[in-house]
């Protein structure tokens, strides 16, 4: 299908590679700067934390247990899990599902974001990332690959699938 559009961007290199591949003239798009996103600009003094740790994704099979085997060191870390249901698509913000401005005020007030990758696939997940980066929150995240321009243990942290827990404990 997408080698009938017109243009097909993307973030990640890596799926741009993928699309090539199955003969798709697929370009990378880098994120840029949105200011509206921006909660970090202009601000003085420390961020307010209302919740120390975030995991924020949909509840697809490989996400959840890998939340369950952390689950005392996310009690511990007195994370707040948001899990929405993929089954249809998130038309509008609600207790799963955020968006917009309320995501960027949830994201702002987070002291660190959880990333658990959907699949086996160590994909970065640009949006997530950039959206975390622009409010001052930083990302606890299952190694992923093809993520410049930021870097581990720079820009977020990494942990080893299966490892979430650990990693908790030492961030």
């Amino acid at each position: 299908a997408g080698a009938r559009l017109g243009a097909v961007l993307d973030f990640s290199q890596r799926a741009v590679a993928a699309y090539q591949r199955l003969g798709v003239d697929a370009r990378h798009l880098s994120f840029g700067y949105v200011p509206s996103w921006d909660r970090v600009a202009g601000s003085t003094g420390p961020r307010t934390i209302e919740t120390p740790a975030l995991y924020f994704g949909n509840n697809r099979a490989r996400r959840l247990p890998a939340l369950a085997m952390a689950a005392d060191q996310l009690s511990a870390a007195r994370a707040r899990l948001v899990v929405s249901d993929p089954s249809e698509p998130n038309r509008v913000g609600d207790v799963s599902f955020f968006t917009g401005e309320a995501k960027r005020s949830l994201l702002a007030s987070t002291g660190l974001v959880v990333n658990i990758h959907q699949s086996e696939e160590p994909y970065f997940e640009w949006l997530r990332f950039a959206e975390a980066a622009r409010c001052g929150a930083p990302v606890l995240t299952e190694t992923s690959t093809d993520t410049e321009p930021f870097e581990d243990g720079v820009h977020f942290i990494s942990f080893k699938s299966g490892d979430l827990g650990t990693a908790l404990i030492a961030a």
